[in-house]
């Protein structure tokens, strides 16, 4: 789909539209021997027309809540595609990246303490969101150590400046492209009660990568890297 941007090579993918409006047109086209999506991106109707233009369609379960829901992912698609041993070194090899960046983060807590820690979705200046518990963000920020400022709350919700206000983060994580689209850093601190937190006092607002908010292979390495940001200055 058009989000797709990792890895590189992605780019020269022909594209099917949008992650939740995919063009059946575009992907019958391909001429594709098997399409593997999730139940948030492929609505039953789109299925049945796959189907019925003699397309085998697989339809795993949506992104999850928890590291276990990705591993169950991760084997169903090996095995599908014929390639089950490649799914079991994969999570082998992410259960051993997600156990060494946990005892780095019990190091870090146990020295400098818990930290608040605040996923801020942006789509502009005037339209913000908060992302609570049973979120892609929510498995990130506990994977480093720290509390999601926004458990007070499940899913998510339209930001309001009391509710950032309440939820008084250390710091706050944004996407690039929702720091992108509030122009910066400056723009970020404008947000709805963002300048009354100690994460906005301090400027300590982190850019992430654009698909956290989705529980995937790549989350040890996101973990990895927010947990070195949350701590630079304390290293």
């Amino acid at each position: 789909d058009v989000g797709t941007k990792f890895p590189p090579e992605t780019e020269k993918i022909p594209k099917v539209g949008h992650p939740y409006r995919p063009s059946i047109e575009g992907m019958i086209s391909l001429q594709p021997e098997l399409v593997i999506a999730s139940e948030e991106n492929l609505p039953e109707a789109t299925v049945q027309q796959l189907r019925s233009a003699k397309i085998p369609v697989l339809i795993i379960e949506n992104s999850g809540k928890r590291i276990e829901d990705l591993e169950k992912r991760i084997q169903t698609i090996a095995t599908a595609t014929g390639v089950p041993d490649e799914g079991s070194k994969l999570t082998t090899e992410m259960k051993k990246k997600f156990e060494e960046t946990k005892n780095k983060a019990d190091a870090l807590r146990k020295k400098h303490g818990l930290k608040r820690v605040f996923f801020l979705y942006a789509h502009g200046p005037g339209k913000a969101f908060i992302y609570g518990t049973e979120t892609g963000s929510h498995v990130l920020i506990e994977l480093v150590g720290a509390k999601n400022a926004a458990d007070f709350t499940s899913g998510v919700k339209p930001l309001t400046a009391e509710a950032m206000v309440q939820a008084a983060p250390d710091a706050i994580i944004m996407l690039e492209r929702g720091l992108t689209s509030v122009e910066g850093l400056e723009g970020a601190l404008k947000l709805p009660g963002v300048a009354l937190t100690p994460a906005g006092k301090n400027r300590l607002i982190i850019q992430v990568d654009d698909s956290i908010r989705w529980i995937s292979p790549r989350f040890p390495d996101f973990a990895s890297k927010l947990l070195a940001e949350l701590y630079k200055e304390k290293p």
